[in-house]
């Protein structure tokens, strides 16, 4: 019934009328169809949150391990008396 429509039809194809009393679309999704779909886009959003979070995570990771590695290097001494090329 939702795509129903009431046509007003006249010896003249150009003055037809088109009613959609249940919406231009014709389908309207109900409540549950509705509630549905939000639940379904909020696990979609959860899980790209937790990975994102994955890989901020993995990323600052790699960041400590970088800044633990530069702390390790020992840093060339240089004599005060040489000139630099």
């Amino acid at each position: 019934m939702r795509d129903t429509r009431i046509v007003l039809n006249f010896d003249d194809p150009k003055l037809d009328i088109f009613l959609h009393p249940f919406g231009e679309r014709g389908y309207e999704p109900t409540t549950q169809e509705l509630i549905g779909q939000s639940l379904a886009r909020k696990q979609k959003s959860n899980s790209l949150t937790k990975n994102v979070k994955a890989a901020l995570a993995g990323i600052l990771q790699t960041i400590a391990a970088m800044k633990e590695r530069r702390k390790q290097l020992k840093f060339k001494r240089k004599n005060v008396g040489e000139e630099e090329p």
